[in-house]
């Protein structure tokens, strides 16, 4: 990254620096040579040519083999120098070139038009500074140590300030274009571009459509803070319609820190839209890159675009991709120490392959048209999170917090859904999937993951939704081993599925045993699962209607596994119908089907003791089953195919209340 960076600004300051010593400024500029005059010095070298208005050079060298070159061409306007070298092999070139243009007050109240100071102290510095098509221009350029800067500005109000302090610092900036600003140069009172202290730090910034003489950028803003040891930014702001705005701002701190902005075809009307970036990382050998795609004509008062990453810790990793009118993604990771397994490699469920987790990984795309959101807040080590929206008109907010070890995360919204992921627990290792392609969509999970010492089934807990319509979906998961998956397919408009899944295996049987809900919804209905207990198995199937359910039921289906080892199955197909399902604490070995075809059909199940199983099939309408089995052993069979019958098993007798 950095050795790329290096090579590509130094391929391109050959071409476009200051011209050579003596020379009237050819249409493409070319690096400059030692005059004849000086080819037989020893040390220092100094050029000054000036043409034009209101010229002005100050130039003071000190030490050895320094050199230095100011060229001020023709029609220069207020032209002003300032060079400073101090130490050995330090070398400057300065031309400012421009013309006639509006006078204009900077922030300090003073009219400013082309300025440029370069100071440098320590060894092999190196600073070349090319200013044209004059208007309110400034650079700046403060270097201690082995450094290099190089500023290209090509008019309007660009401004620029780099401050290297350190060794083997690199710094490039080109401007091009209307108000373009990395800083406010010597220290005024906005936040001052790329500031680089300690060694090998590299910062790139390229501002406006370089390959365009028609320039029509606005308010480009980049600022980058770099402190510790090979840090790398890398900011390319691109332009192109009226009135658009851009802020980037980085600031590193730590080692080994690499950051990625690009934001390019912003358009608007008459009124700002632009777009906001800004990343701060705070540790070791982390990593951000964020692509910014706008195109966009305003058609409310919310900014188009806005990316805020802040990452603590070590070798987090963060990757966000926005083409949107509107859109925003904030994005927090805190690696809490390296994982002894780290890195470890983790499915990626949506384009094959897997993805390498560090630290904490994050990626994040969005697109479309419409307010996309996205929040991720992520604390621990190796967790994982893959959000992604894409929607035509439309609304679409995704939410995730992790919060331990192992968590892993996949949201995937294709319309105007909403989707909130909470996984957190003393341990963690929960694994979430959502998948949402319609409209009105909603999913909640809760995922509490305990750390666990006899349950060798990873992840502990897993979830699964998929919604096809306007439903909602919530899952809450405690403890580990817990499996849940909930369809909402096209026709379930307005379904409602809850699952509550809760387990201790340490406390219960060996612990190898998984809790498993499936609910699958086709229709306006709703369902509810409750797993208390170890090695339940539950499968809601509902094709049938019910928005309305009665008898005090709050859902079409209640299903509570309070026991062990737990079956049921439901399956409702025609309209109106209702099922409960009671599995007592302390059952073991329960098993109940219910299986409704007919309408306004009502069935009551309740079970414990052992080893008991209860059968209920009703395809008539207007019938009410009630099995209760408290014994063990038992068996039921319950079958109604008439109308408005009513059948009630009791085996076994009920326990007392308390005891």
């Amino acid at each position: 990254m950095r050795k790329t960076i290096l090579t590509g600004a130094s391929v391109l300051a050959l071409s476009i620096a200051v011209p050579a010593f003596g020379q009237t400024a050819p249409s493409t500029p070319t690096y400059p040579s030692t005059p004849a005059e000086c080819a037989s010095a020893g040390n220092n070298c100094s050029t000054i040519d000036q043409a034009g208005t209101d010229g002005n050079a100050i130039l003071n060298q000190s030490g050895s083999a320094n050199v230095s070159a100011i060229n001020q061409t023709a029609a220069s306007a207020n032209v002003d120098a300032k060079v400073t070298q101090e130490g050995t092999n330090a070398t400057s070139f300065v031309e400012q070139s421009g013309g006639p243009g509006v006078f204009v007050p900077n922030a300090s109240g003073t009219f400013v038009r082309n300025k440029i100071e370069v100071s440098q102290k320590g060894d092999g510095a190196d600073s070349v500074i090319y200013q044209g098509k004059s208007s309110r221009l400034q650079v700046g350029v403060n270097q201690d140590g082995d450094s290099t800067s190089y500023v290209n500005q090509e008019g309007n109000n660009s401004a620029v300030e780099v401050t290297q302090t350190g060794d083997a610092n690199d710094s490039i900036v080109f401007q091009s274009a209307n108000t373009s600003t990395v800083g406010l140069p010597f220290n005024g009172n906005q936040r001052t571009g790329v500031v680089q202290t300690g060694s090998e730090n590299t910062s790139g910034i390229y501002q406006g459509d370089l390959s365009t003489t028609s320039i029509d950028e606005r308010d480009l803003t980049a600022n980058v803070i770099q402190n510790g040891v090979n840090n790398d930014s890398f900011i390319s702001q691109t332009n192109s319609g009226g009135r658009a705005e851009a802020t980037a701002e980085v600031n590193q701190q730590g080692n080994d820190n690499m950051s990625l902005v690009q934001q390019s075809g912003l358009l608007g009307d008459a009124f700002p839209v632009g777009t906001i970036v800004d990343v701060d990382q705070f540790g070791n050998d982390n990593m951000s890159d964020v692509v910014q795609e706008n195109n966009s004509t305003r058609g409310d008062a919310t900014p188009a675009s806005a990316v805020i990453i802040k990452q603590f810790g070590d070798q987090n990793d963060s990757t966000v991709n926005q083409s949107s009118t509107s859109g925003s993604a904030k994005v927090t990771q805190t690696s809490e120490g390296i994982n002894p397994t780290s890195p470890r490699a983790r499915d990626n469920r949506f384009d094959g392959g897997t993805d390498t987790v560090r630290g904490n990984f994050s990626n994040i795309r969005q697109s479309g048209l419409g307010q996309n959101d996205a929040t991720l807040n992520q604390t621990g080590q190796l967790n994982r999170s893959d959000i992604r929206q894409s929607n035509v008109d439309g609304i679409a907010t995704a939410t995730v917090v992790q919060d331990g070890t192992f968590n892993n995360s996949d949201i995937r919204q294709t319309a105007a859904a909403e989707a909130t992921v909470n996984q957190l627990g003393s341990y963690g290792d929960n694994d979430s999937s959502i998948e949402q392609n319609a409209d009105g969509a909603t999913a909640i999970v809760n995922q509490f993951g305990n750390n666990t010492t006899n349950g060798p089934s990873f992840p502990t807990n897993q979830s699964f939704i998929t919604q096809s319509d306007d439903a909602s979906a919530m899952v809450t998961q405690t403890g580990s081993q817990n499996l849940s998956t909930v369809n909402q397919n096209s026709g379930a408009f307005e379904a409602v599925a809850v699952v509550n899944q809760q387990t201790d295996p340490t406390a219960i049987g060996s612990g190898d045993d998984v809790n498993e809900s499936t609910i699958t919804q086709s229709a306006t209905t709703s369902a509810f699962v409750n797993q208390i207990g170890q090695g339940n198995f539950s499968n809601v199937n509902q094709s049938g209607g019910n928005a309305s359910p009665d008898n005090g039921f709050m859902y079409a289906v209640q299903i509570d596994q309070l026991g062990q080892d737990g079956s049921s199955t439901v399956t409702q197909t025609g309209m109106g119908n209702e099922a409960s399902l009671m599995q007592l604490a302390g059952s073991e070995l329960a098993e109940s089907t219910i299986t409704q075809g007919g309408n306004d059909n009502l069935a009551l199940v309740t079970q414990g003791g052992l080893d008991n199983f209860s059968s209920v099939i009703q395809s008539g309408d207007n019938n009410t089953a009630t099995v209760n089995q408290y014994s063990n052993g038992n068996s039921s069979y319950v079958t109604q195919g008439g109308n408005g019958n009513s059948a009630t098993v009791n085996q076994g007798v009920a326990p007392s209340i308390g005891g």
